[in-house]
């Protein structure tokens, strides 16, 4: 047994992907390890207690990444704990005695997508961080390359353990959910669902052109395109650009609270995911995992995440996606066989095997740590 010390200043920061992973598997963990030998740290603004913890709140008004780089590593060294886990991609750079988390190189592949002083830290902080730390974890092969590249990290110190479906998406739900949600925000009985941030790189665009593209050669009926997720300046002006264009049955609802994903989910005929760049792509897995078909793009870690559940298209060949919908929408045998693979696929995919392999990392670690003596 080992005592772990976890960086919980995701606590104090609003809930996106990054975010979700940090609280469900802290939370899984816990009911692995117990509560005895297990610290959660986290700046003042936290809430007091967390997954049945206490949250061990300090550093007064200091917050943010100051708080993680000054008041941290002091209170790393009162614990004593055998190991600090960082799950938010930034950690101490005072503190070798820990294991982080690092979910994509996007601050160096991507980094128009992320604001320029992010991108700034990051540079500065993740490679350092990187050589200095025990263990480092993420989330699947594409990301490792991406990290080993920009990086320049043995591919050995870096362990991949992909992410796990969130709770809750799997919790049921029930044909009158769905119907709640279809007249909540007013959708129709077929809809194809795409759902992500609107970062250029999420490739909204092209889903567009796409569909611009479906009502030009297609007959769809009444089926409608249904955009869920945050704004950016950017893709608004690029969503309104194609408005302007009267593009048919097209409804963008904005950001959706999560009690509502799992029902917005099961409702749709199909999801399509198109990104160009991501470090594991939870989205199609969550859809698998409501029995939702998926179209997705061929490109950086969604093969590894959708394996033989999906149909995959060229993001940026605008007739390939129209082909790939259509295609799915129109072939119930397909649209079967699709489902019923998804939902095998995203059984694989459990916070439990999630939270014993992480587990695994950090057991090694320390014990690599206690045989230097």
């Amino acid at each position: 047994m080992f005592s772990l010390l976890v960086n919980a200043r995701f606590l104090t920061q609003p809930v996106t992907g990054t975010q979700r992973y940090a609280r469900e598997l802290t939370t899984q963990i816990v009911r692995i390890l117990g509560t005895s030998s297990i610290y959660l740290v986290a700046p003042e603004d936290a809430p007091p207690e967390f997954a049945g913890i206490r949250v061990i709140r300090c550093g007064g008004r200091l917050k943010g990444h100051l708080w993680e780089q000054v008041v941290l590593p002091w209170t790393v060294r009162r614990l004593g704990a055998d190991l600090l886990w960082c799950p938010g991609n930034c950690g101490p750079l005072l503190v070798a005695r820990q294991a982080v988390t690092i979910h994509d190189a996007g601050a160096f592949a991507v980094p128009e997508t992320l604001n320029p002083n992010f991108v700034r830290w990051y540079r500065f902080l993740v490679p350092r961080l990187a050589r200095r730390v025990r263990r480092v974890i993420t989330i699947s092969e594409f990301s490792k390359r991406e990290l080993v590249k920009y990086l320049r990290l043995p591919p050995e110190r870096i362990t991949v353990i992909h992410r796990s479906v969130p709770r809750v998406i799997t919790k049921r739900t029930s044909p009158e959910s769905i119907g709640a949600i279809r007249l909540k925000y007013g959708l129709s009985e077929r809809y194809v669902l795409t759902l992500a941030s609107r970062a250029p790189h999420k490739n909204f665009g092209s889903v567009l052109r796409a569909w611009r593209l479906l009502w030009r050669e297609a007959s769809l009926g009444d089926v409608e395109l249904v955009l869920a997720g945050g704004t950016t300046r950017a893709l608004r002006a690029d969503f309104a650009a194609m408005c302007a264009g009267e593009l048919p049955r097209v409804r963008d609802l904005g950001y959706v609270p999560d009690e509502d994903l799992a029902s917005l989910y099961r409702g749709a005929a199909i999801f399509v995911y198109l990104s160009l760049y991501e470090g594991f792509g939870l989205p199609p897995l969550e859809a698998m995992a409501c029995g939702t078909p998926v179209v997705v793009s061929n490109m950086a870690s969604l093969p590894e995440v959708v394996g033989d559940a999906g149909v995959y298209v060229n993001p940026y060949d605008v007739e390939d996606i129209a082909r790939g919908i259509y295609r799915v929408l129109t072939d119930e045998n397909l649209r079967r066989d699709l489902r019923e693979k998804g939902l095998a696929r995203a059984r694989l995919f459990t916070w439990e095997r999630e939270a014993r392999e992480t587990l695994a990392v950090f057991e090694e670690a320390v014990r690599e740590e206690k045989s230097r003596g």
